[in-house]
């Protein structure tokens, strides 16, 4: 498991938070302590937790994160190093305040989180040497492989449109140019979650070959 882009929907519901000044998307891109399934067959589940403290490491280190719509890396909406994105690690989980731009983009996210046609926020991410565990372990007919993340490097958060998991929020509250490198790494980080697609196959097919060995089976040719 080497990098991976995360996208999960509110639980909880938008909601608009009124103050003075203007206007702030804010929201959770992760939550802790809640399994996640990312993949599943007849035999095999893929699900993955992140733990607290997974973004300790990476807020501290201030690393450049930028907040975007879809994980376009042309659809920019803050930047942390900009000060218009505010990251924080809290007891629930990454903490996540967008200051957006004053740009078509940032008034149509804005509206469009106003109406809750929006559904919830993403991050994408990598787990650091030694930051994530694997396990493998049985139940029934189903193999579980099962990934506990607790130290991450973060590349990017990003309002979604459609999202895959239960458990973060959006909401808006009122308030008083991406380098080649970054696009790489977004791109990379679909790579490698094409990559643990693949891996789950391979190990659903090895538990397969094994099953009709065990049974006296063969191929012929």
């Amino acid at each position: 498991m080497l990098g991976q882009i995360r996208s999960m929907p509110t639980k909880e519901g938008l909601r608009v938070r009124t103050s003075v000044g203007g206007r702030r998307v804010v929201g959770y891109a992760s939550v802790f302590d809640s399994w996640a399934t990312l993949a599943r067959s007849e035999t095999i589940v893929y699900r993955e937790i992140i733990r607290p403290g997974a973004f300790r490491d990476a807020l501290a280190e201030r690393q450049n994160v930028v907040a975007l719509f879809n994980h376009d890396v042309n659809q920019v909406l803050g930047r942390s190093s900009a000060g218009t994105l505010a990251l924080r690690e809290d007891a629930k989980g990454l903490h996540v305040e967008i200051d957006p731009p004053d740009t078509n983009l940032g008034r149509d996210v804005v509206h469009l989180v106003e109406r809750g046609d929006l559904a919830g926020m993403s991050f994408a991410f990598r787990p650091r040497k030694g930051g994530s565990e694997r396990r493998t372990r049985r139940v029934g007919d189903l193999t579980f492989v099962e990934d506990e993340v607790r130290a991450v490097d973060l590349f990017d958060v990003s309002v979604v449109t459609n999202p895959a998991y239960p458990d973060t929020t959006v909401a808006l509250r009122s308030r008083g140019m991406v380098t080649q490198l970054e696009q790489a790494r977004i791109r990379l980080a679909r790579v490698y979650d094409q990559l643990d697609a693949l891996e789950m196959k391979a190990l659903d097919y090895q538990r397969r070959q094994r099953s009709r060995t065990s049974a006296g089976i063969g191929w012929r040719s």
